[in-house]
This record gives structure tokens, C-alpha cells and sequence, in this order.
């Protein structure tokens, strides 16, 4: 049998914390005899004799020599039950001296490689990369090295190596967890992998270690507890949180600092602890090169091994994603559990030792998630969160492989070396890069011990407010192993870009503000310069009463052509007169030269906006404004522009700002007489320039500016984007705006026919499940329900309601010469839902006014009326296109769905969109409260997604006719769609999909061609920014084309224009003959 002698460790207690010395390993002993007498038992093994006795009092001779609680009998030996106390007597046991351990370290390392195919271990090829890098570095180190390694391919070796290779006399470590500070600890005590691997000698000694718990009270305990210790592990909390005289103990002691995990370290506790240390003996490790608190992870990244890199090389699993769709978040968990269990049981089956992590935001979710993973007790699911009682053992359990199923909120992402780790099931998911990128790696770890196969990855589609780059992660068929690391090399190299510009200007040190952590928001003036030369020193002639700023520093980067001036400026504070007590204001001027333009930027923070005198002496005279009419070139194309301040002069010198309305469209809403007689002042507003939402602003003055806030490299690329647009003369830059809408307050409705009421138009800038009406104990979101008018006038009460499958709830509108009210004329209760808020839907739609549009092309926010002065020319006759309605009953509009009308408007007309296959690859029935439009038919371009919205209206009494009131609602219902025109595309599918999987629920379809899977492919096409062009369409066959009167014309071209001015879209009009 196999008997198994304790490590030979010396370990000490000192103010709390602990000292481990591990001077040699286990032993065991497969081949043996043993002998005893009545105060010993003697082992015999390769020819040593092992001694154990129970009084050590009486100590025998020998060389190896344990004390037990008792003497062991055979049965004991047999069973491996020794019960040893400690080491009396062993070769090695010696009080080793931290100086002495160094010295044994000299030769002792090699940098022997990792042959997989030959069964040779050793260190992996990004390990020996990174060790080589920081050796190197510390020859000739200026700056904080960071190393980037991803999550599995082997930190912590790297760390042990560079200890052992580079004879760190006293290297100090930080993590940011308890449970990594144990893990990492227990790798320094032992030297890991390296001698398993033969990476050193069996011969070289352990680091003492000491583990760092809590703080110090006495700088002077914290001296002898460090000069003891070899290697100190401890949290960045601790460390940085410790006083001024023991930080600095610290710094003179230690000859090297390692900061572990360094993307979870925050930004003020950082700073807190690196300035004690010199910057050339600090190196940090971390997975992504950028901080979880979103600041920027300082110092130079002097190797990088990217995730594609780690894949390539086989360090990382693939991953499998295994989605689902569900919007209800109940069934989307219970949904998301199954498939995980099923997932697990697979694998179990197939021989893989794999563990399932159930992921949860917080304790009241995981522990909902958990009572669902409760129904499958043979697989012993476990919770575990920072609130439950006995953590620590469970933390045991876990990492001993008790358990099959852990339901966690976050507690696995450090800590824990779990490579059976496979699957993960996101019931909420990390919704940054960084912390996605990390939480990736703890599952797709290999391990050469151990029979593991890919990862996989299960989660909803169905996902609210994560950004454009993650929402390519969560599309059906997406692939995680080409997304991931396409996302994480484009995101360390925006760092790498950043380090590289800031590592062009000198004395940064010097700064009392950090380079690396100014972000100002983006604004300039730009000057044309002549000559290709500049004088950046010169610019203290330009910066008025220099010499009295209190703070004065400036760099520059020659490189870069980038010269940042920091000046502060003391006063006295307002509520005393103290002379050592004062507050200090600074401001900052980014003056770059982008040599290609040959165009000057100033950016400053100072608010007077007159850097004349600032732009001469840095260029010697030969510096102009760029500024007039031309500066509105830098709206051009700015798409779906929506303008918040509009500046107008007028010829008298009289200056008039308004507000837009989002949903607005002011560029192409202005009448000829504004255009002609008032001058463009200033403008801001939001849109859409390749495919990316921007903001930007300008004033005839020169000065340019948008809501952006950057890095310092961000804001000169930006200048040099503005600064195209500013000399390109191909821009004509009155093209920018055409006129201004004014809003006025009323208190007497409108004397003109309402025709349609809409959302308020800030609702359109949430998602759909962002409200909810609760009605009876039923909810609907804004796919499930719509607003109507009731009973419309051209001069009675203006009453409207919210219709949903099961009920009308009535409103009026009551206006008075103070203010608007809604009253419900309802006996049902409904309320709303909204963020954190729950309020009476009467008091709701006083915050969020429908809007009521009339005939006379205007519109009514609450008692705000806006009308569209326009000249509209009647809508061309011959733009009318004509189809056969033959057998079709013109008093019929809807399919329906059980059963199906088939003498219907809609099944005509969708029967003629199918006669063409090629040309929609979807026809769907967006038919009934909550709609779109009645058909949406898409088609997959090779250069765009076209998407037609068709609304479609029955005949009144089934007859064709010139009655316009066929016009009115369907007229209505065109221009309120035109809001999906403004709303992020992805939306427009996702309404589509959440209300198919309703109808599939009960057994039906909205999918009159075409199947969900190629819904689902759409979306992801449109989640990559392919543009959608969108095509709208009245069908009404109750008009004849040919005898259509003058008052339909008219309508139809108050929709049509709506349509041009809004989006630049042409009304299609399709009737009877």
C-alpha cells in the first residue's frame, strides 16, 4: 500500500497574517518495509529509514525523524492514517535566510518549451515570449511594463519565472480577490509547474512567502514581516490602503512589484499605491489591457499575445453557442436551464469531466435561477454568492469537483483554476468587453491532464442595452470563436495606439495630472496655415498673464505634432479667508498640427474661445481662422440629422434660438422666407455617419464641438476628420439647414381634422418592452399595443384611446389657457410602467402627450402646436400605381390567422407580392394592435436590406369611392411608421421576431413566405450595419385612380411630403383602376 509523508513546511504566525516557507514536497512511499518498538516506528524505503515517534522528548538517531499524535499500526500504514504533527528532524530543515534562497536561484533556470506532440513539458511559447520581454525590460525600463496575456495561457508560471530567472530579491504582489490572493499564494509557495515541468532544478529552493491578510498598525511589524519574506501576496485594497510610512517601508524594501488581474484594479487605489514605486520595477498582468472601471490601464504594453494568437496555438477550446429566444424572463431562464443540462448530460455521456456555471446578476436572481437548477439534484447544483453561510467550505466543494451545477453571481471569475469549466449558461450577462473577454477565457482553458472538451456557451438573444460590438456576440449562429478575438484585437490595439502617442512626450512625470487619464470633450478651432514649419515653444506669447498661473506644465510630441499645456490657478475659497487653504482651477489647450492639411487645431477649456494671439505665436503669424458659412461644411454627411439648437440672425442683429422635437426633421422643415432672410448662427444636433451615431455642433465664429469626451489621440484623430470636411470645397455648406419650426403654446384645439395620434416621440428612443401598460391584470408592451383616435372632428373633442387585443381604454384631451390635461373617460384601471416608475396612465400621457396629427400638415404635442408652413403640391395622378381587385371583398382588409380570410384585401395583395418569388426572401403579417405596418416585406440586397412597409385599409361599405375618409387613418398610419425610419435598425427585426414567436406560441404565423431562422439571419446582418432603404405604401382599393378627386390628392400629399421632408422617402400609392 502507499504511504504519504507531509511537505516539509515551516510556517509563522506574525500580527495576523502568515509566512510559509515550503522547503520540501510530499512523499510517497509505494515500496517499503516497516519495523516498530514501543516507542517508534521505523519505515524503510530507497534506502532511507523514516522515523516516527510520538514523544519528542525522546528523539532516536536518524536523519528523518516525524512526530505523530500516536503511533501508527499496521492497520493504519495500510490505510495511510499516520496522524504526523510535524517534522522533528530532516536533512533540508534549516531557518533559510531570504538572501540565501536569492543566491541558491543562480542557474537554476532554463527556458525549456512545451513539446505536446513529443510529451515533453515545459513553459508555452506566449509564456517564454513574455518572460524574454520583461527580462529585457527591466535592462533599460522607463516606464510600468505591461504584460498581456489572455485568461489560461499561464500568468502565473510567467510570474514564478521571471521571480526565479530574474533573482527578484523581495518581489511584493497584488490581486484584487481573497480567493486569487490563497490561489496565488499556494502557486509561490510551491514554484507551481516549474519543477514538475523542469523549468528549475529539484534542487532550487521555495520563496518564503508571506500572505499579506490585513494591514499593519505599526510601519515597524510590516519591516520585519517583509524582510522575512521573499515574495508577499496581498490585495490591492490592503496594500493601497495602508499608511503613508508603511507604503513607503514597502517601496524601499521591495526590489519589484507585480500587479496581478491589473484591468480589476480601480484607478484611485492604483495611484494610490504606484506613486511610492518606481515605475522601471513595477509590471502588471492582465488578460485585456484595459480597466473594468473604463479609465485607462497606465504604462507600456511590452507584450501582447492576442486571444486569435492563443486560439491559433491551441490554449484555448473552441465555443459552442447554444442560444435561445424568449422575451418573457421567466421562461428564458427556465429555457436557458434546460438546454444547459442538456448540454452538461451530453458531454457527461461523451466522457467529458465537465462542470455548468449558471451566471446571475445578483443574489436575488441566482437565487430564483437556483430553485429551477434544483430540479435536477443527481447533477448536486450549488449556490454560491458572497451571503451564504459556510462560503468557505462550499468554496472547497466546488473547487474539489463535489458539484456538477454552480449557480453563481460572479463569484468564479478569479479565485478559482477549474478548467472543467465548460458551460456556461448567461441568465444575465457581462455587459463590457473587458469583463466578457475575461469571463471567456475561464471556460475555454485546455488542460493536458485532464479529458475536456469544447466550451459552450448558452444564452437569450433577446438582450436589452449592451452596444453594437457585443450584440454581434448574442445573434443567432454567431460565431464566438471569430467574433472574440476580432473584438479584443481591435480593442487592445486602440490601447496600444493610445500608449504609443503618449510615450511621444517627455517628463510626463512631472504632471500633476496624468496623461493617460485627461478625456476632454471634443471641441476646436481650426486655422489654415501657409508655411510647413511651426514653433510649439513659442506659445507662452500667446497665452495671456503666463507668468501668474500658480501650476504651469506643457509637453510635446514632436512625433505627433502635439503640444498639451496644463496651467492652474489658486482661489480663495467662499465660505473663508485661509492662506493654506484654497481651490485650484485648471484648464488645458491641445494645440495640434496635422502637417497633411497643414491645418492648426486648438482645442481649450479656458470659455472665452479667442486663441488669435495663441494661434500666431505657435505658427509666427501665419495662421487663419477658418470660420463663416464655410464651418457648416462639417455636417456634411451627417445622415438622419436631428438638430437641438438652431442659432438664427436675423439682418437687425436680433439673435432666435429653438428647441427641436426628436422625431423632428428641421433641416428640411423650414420655409423660404427664413431661409432668405436670416444668417445660420450656430447648430447642433445628432445623427448618423457611417454607420455610427455622432454629435456634432458649430457657430459661424469657428468653433466646432460634439458631445464626444476621448483620449488625447481619440480628439486628434477627431480634429483630423473635421478638418477634411473644412476645406473641401466640393461641400456646399448652405445645403446644411433650410429653415427653423417654431412651437406655439395653445389652449383652443386645432379647427382642422385630426387623421392620425402617435406615441410621444421620446418614447421612440427606448426599445419596446421599456413600457408597460398594465391593464386588468394583463401587460403589454408597445409591440402589443397602439393609440387610435376616437370619433375624430375638425372641431370636436380630441379623444383618443389605447387599444390592445383585449380591450379600448378612452382618453380626452382637455386644453386650458395654463395647460393640457388628460382625462380617461374609462372605468378601467391601467397603469404604466416605466424604468423604476409605476404611475396612473392618465399622469403618463401628461408626461409623455400623444401626438395628434391634422390634415392641414401640422401637429400637437400636449398644448404645444407646430405647423408646417410648406407650399405642398398635390400629389401626382400619374404616381398612382393600379392592380386587378377582381373577387376580392373590399369591405374585407385582414387575413386574420384562425381562420384565414381569403377574400380579403390583405390575402390579395400578399398573393401579389408572392407571384414574383425572387422578389421579398420575407412577407410577414404585421396585421393587429402594436403594428408596424400591416405587411413588412424584406428583401437581402447585396449592398442594402430593403424593406417595404405596406398599409393597407378596407373600402367604406366595400365600394370604391371618393370618400376620403378611406384616406384618413390609413394616411395616418403611414406617417406614424415612419418612426422605425429614426429607430436603431435591429429594432424593427426584433419587433418582428418577438411577435412571430407569440403567434408560434398559440400555434400560428405571421411569416406569409420566408421562416424565422431567416428573420434571425437578417438581424445579424443588420446588427453588422448593412442600411436598410425603406420603401412606404398606401394600398386603398376603395379610390379609382382614374376619378380619384382633388381632396384625396391633397391628403395624399400631406403624407407624401411628411415622408420626403422626414426621410427622404417617395409615397408609393397603389389603388383601384
Amino acid at each position: 500500500m502507499m504511504i504519504e509523508l507531509p511537505a516539509l513546511r515551516i510556517e509563522e504566525k506574525f500580527h495576523g497574517n502568515n509566512i510559509v516557507h515550503l522547503i520540501d514536497n510530499k512523499l510517497i512511499l509505494e515500496s517499503y518495509t516497516v519495523s516498530r518498538s514501543r516507542s517508534q516506528v521505523n519505515i524503510e524505503a530507497n534506502g532511507l529509514t523514516y522515523i516516527i515517534i510520538k514523544n519528542k522528548d525522546i528523539t532516536p538517531d536518524g536523519d528523518y525523524i516525524l512526530l505523530s499524535k500516536r503511533l501508527p499500526s499496521q492497520e493504519d500504514i495500510n490505510n495511510n492514517i499516520l496522524h504526523i504533527k510535524q517534522w522533528i528532524k530532516h536533512p533540508k530543515l534549516s531557518s533559510y535566510l531570504p538572501q540565501d534562497i536569492v543566491n541558491n536561484w543562480n542557474g537554476c533556470f532554463n527556458f525549456k518549451e512545451e513539446d505536446l506532440a513529443e510529451n515533453i513539458r515545459g513553459l508555452r511559447k506566449p509564456q517564454i515570449g513574455a518572460i524574454h520581454k520583461i527580462l529585457g525590460h527591466f535592462t533599460n525600463a522607463d516606464d510600468i511594463g505591461t504584460i498581456v496575456l489572455p485568461t489560461g495561457t499561464g500568468k502565473t508560471e510567467t510570474m514564478l519565472s521571471v521571480l526565479i530567472a530574474n533573482k527578484c530579491s523581495k518581489l511584493l504582489i497584488t490581486v484584487p480577490s481573497d480567493s486569487l490572493r490563497t490561489q496565488l499564494a499556494n502557486k509561490f509557495i510551491s514554484l507551481g509547474l516549474l519543477k514538475q515541468n523542469g523549468n528549475v532544478s529539484n534542487d532550487t529552493i521555495n520563496p518564503i512567502v508571506g500572505i499579506l491578510n490585513k494591514k499593519f498598525s505599526d510601519a515597524n511589524h510590516l519591516n520585519s514581516f517583509f524582510q522575512k519574506c521573499n515574495v508577499i501576496v496581498s490585495t490591492m485594497d490592503i496594500v493601497s490602503g495602508s499608511f503613508h510610512e508603511e507604503k513607503i517601508v514597502m517601496s524601499d524594501l521591495c526590489s519589484h512589484l507585480f500587479i496581478d488581474e491589473a484591468h480589476h484594479s480601480k484607478a484611485t487605489e492604483w495611484n494610490k499605491l504606484i506613486s511610492y514605486f518606481d515605475k522601471n520595477k513595477v509590471i502588471q498582468f492582465t488578460a485585456t489591457p484595459f480597466r473594468n472601471d473604463g479609465k485607462i490601464l497606465d504604462g507600456k504594453i511590452i507584450y501582447n499575445f492576442s486571444l486569435k494568437d492563443a486560439q491559433d496555438q491551441g490554449y484555448f477550446k473552441e465555443i459552442d453557442f447554444l442560444p435561445i429566444r424568449e422575451y418573457d424572463r421567466t421562461l428564458a431562464d427556465i429555457k436557458i436551464a434546460d438546454k444547459a443540462v442538456e448540454k452538461l448530460r451530453a458531454d457527461i455521456a461523451n466522457g467529458y469531466n465537465h462542470i455548468l456555471m449558471a451566471r446571475c446578476l445578483n443574489h436575488k436572481r441566482a437565487e430564483r435561477v437556483f430553485s429551477i437548477y434544483s430540479q435536477f439534484p443527481d447533477l448536486e447544483p450549488v449556490l454560491i454568492h458572497s451571503k451564504i453561510p459556510n462560503l468557505n467550505v462550499v468554496r472547497e466543494d466546488i473547487v474539489n469537483k463535489k458539484h456538477r451545477i454552480i449557480v453563481c453571481v460572479d463569484m468564479l471569475g478569479e479565485g478559482f483554476d477549474l478548467p472543467e469549466l465548460k458551460i456556461a449558461a448567461f441568465h444575465d450577462i457581462r455587459k463590457s468587453l473587458p469583463i466578457t473577454l475575461q469571463f471567456a477565457g475561464r471556460f475555454t482553458r485546455t488542460s493536458r491532464d485532464s479529458n475536456l472538451g469544447n466550451a459552450s456557451f448558452i444564452a437569450n438573444l433577446v438582450q436589452d442595452g449592451i452596444n453594437d460590438e457585443l450584440s454581434l456576440l448574442y445573434s443567432k449562429d454567431s460565431n464566438w470563436n471569430t467574433i472574440l478575438p476580432s473584438l479584443s484585437l481591435q480593442a487592445t490595439q486602440q490601447q496600444v495606439d493610445l500608449q504609443t502617442f503618449l510615450h511621444g512626450f517627455s517628463d510626463l512625470e512631472e504632471s500633476k495630472i496624468p496623461f493617460q487619464n485627461i478625456s476632454p470633450p471634443f471641441s476646436t478651432v481650426v486655422y489654415k496655415k501657409e508655411s510647413n514649419t511651426w514653433f510649439p515653444n513659442n506659445f507662452e506669447a500667446g497665452i495671456s498673464n503666463y507668468d501668474q498661473y500658480d501650476h504651469k506644465f506643457f509637453s510635446l510630441n514632436r512625433e505627433n505634432k502635439t503640444l498639451v499645456i496644463l496651467l492652474g490657478s489658486r482661489h480663495n475659497v467662499n465660505w473663508g479667508t485661509f492662506s493654506d487653504i484654497y481651490n485650484i482651477e485648471w484648464d488645458i489647450f491641445i494645440i495640434h498640427w496635422d502637417t497633411v492639411q497643414n491645418l492648426l487645431f486648438i482645442h481649450s477649456s479656458e470659455k472665452n474661445g479667442n486663441y488669435e494671439k495663441l494661434a500666431s505665436a505657435v505658427t509666427d503669424n501665419d495662421a487663419t481662422l477658418l470660420s463663416g458659412i464655410n464651418v457648416f461644411r462639417v455636417f456634411y454627411e451627417v445622415k438622419r440629422l436631428m438638430l437641438y439648437n438652431v442659432g438664427l440672425r436675423r439682418g437687425q442683429g436680433k439673435d432666435i434660438s429653438f428647441q427641436s422635437y426628436y422625431g423632428g426633421n428641421i433641416r428640411a422643415s423650414l420655409s423660404s422666407a427664413d431661409i432668405n432672410s436670416n444668417i445660420k448662427n450656430n447648430i447642433f444636433g445628432v445623427g448618423h455617419r457611417d454607420g455610427e451615431k455622432i454629435s456634432i455642433g458649430c457657430s459661424r465664429k469657428g468653433r466646432i464641438w460634439s458631445y464626444l469626451r476621448g483620449n488625447m489621440q481619440e480628439l486628434t484623430v477627431w480634429f483630423k476628420d473635421i478638418g477634411k470636411k473644412l476645406i473641401d470645397e466640393s461641400i456646399d455648406p448652405n445645403e446644411v439647414l433650410k429653415g427653423t419650426l417654431e412651437p406655439k403654446k395653445i389652449s383652443t384645439r386645432p379647427l382642422f381634422f385630426p387623421y392620425y395620434v402617435d406615441w410621444a416621440p421620446l418614447m421612440y428612443k427606448e426599445i419596446e418592452s421599456r413600457f408597460e401598460f398594465q391593464i386588468s391584470g394583463d401587460k403589454f408592451d408597445l409591440a402589443n399595443c397602439e393609440l387610435a383616435l376616437v370619433n375624430p372632428t375638425d372641431n370636436g373633442e380630441l379623444k383618443f384611446s389605447l387599444s390592445t387585443e383585449n380591450s379600448d381604454i378612452l382618453f380626452k384631451i382637455n386644453l386650458t389657457d395654463e395647460d393640457f390635461a388628460i382625462e380617461k373617460l374609462s372605468n378601467v384601471l391601467c397603469r404604466v410602467t416605466y424604468g423604476n416608475k409605476t404611475i396612473d396612465a392618465t399622469e403618463f400621457f401628461h408626461q409623455f402627450p400623444p401626438r395628434i396629427g391634422f390634415v392641414n400638415n401640422s401637429i400637437l404635442d400636449g398644448d404645444e402646436y407646430i405647423e408646417f408652413n410648406e407650399d405642398i403640391l398635390r400629389f401626382p395622378k400619374e404616381n398612382i400605381s393600379t392592380i386587378s381587385w377582381d373577387g376580392v371583398d373590399l369591405n374585407r382588409e385582414s387575413i386574420g390567422f384562425h381562420p384565414r380570410v381569403l377574400t380579403s384585401i390583405q390575402y390579395a395583395f400578399v398573393t401579389y407580392l408572392k407571384n414574383d418569388n425572387n422578389k421579398f426572401d420575407i412577407i410577414y403579417n404585421d396585421d393587429n394592435k402594436g403594428e408596424i405596418a400591416d405587411i413588412v416585406a424584406i428583401k437581402n440586397n447585396i449592398n442594402e436590406i430593403e424593406v417595404d412597409l405596406y398599409h393597407l385599409k378596407f373600402a367604406i361599405n366595400g365600394v370604391v369611392s371618393n370618400d376620403i375618409n378611406n384616406l384618413y387613418q390609413v394616411c395616418g398610419q403611414t406617417q406614424k411608421s415612419l418612426n422605425w425610419y429614426f429607430r436603431e435598425n435591429k429594432e424593427l427585426i426584433n419587433h418582428l421576431l418577438k411577435r412571430e414567436l407569440k403567434k408560434q406560441s398559440v400555434g400560428q404565423t405571421r411569416l406569409e413566405k420566408g421562416d424565422i431562422n431567416e428573420l434571425e439571419n437578417i438581424l445579424n446582418i443588420v446588427k453588422n450595419h448593412k442600411p436598410i432603404k425603406f420603401r412606404i405604401f398606401i394600398v386603398q382599393p376603395g379610390f379609382s385612380k382614374q376619378h380619384v378627386s382633388n381632396s384625396i390628392l391633397d391628403l395624399l400629399a400631406v403624407t407624401a411630403n411628411h415622408l420626403k421632408i422626414m426621410a427622404n422617402i417617395d409615397l408609393k400609392v397603389i389603388s383601384s383602376e
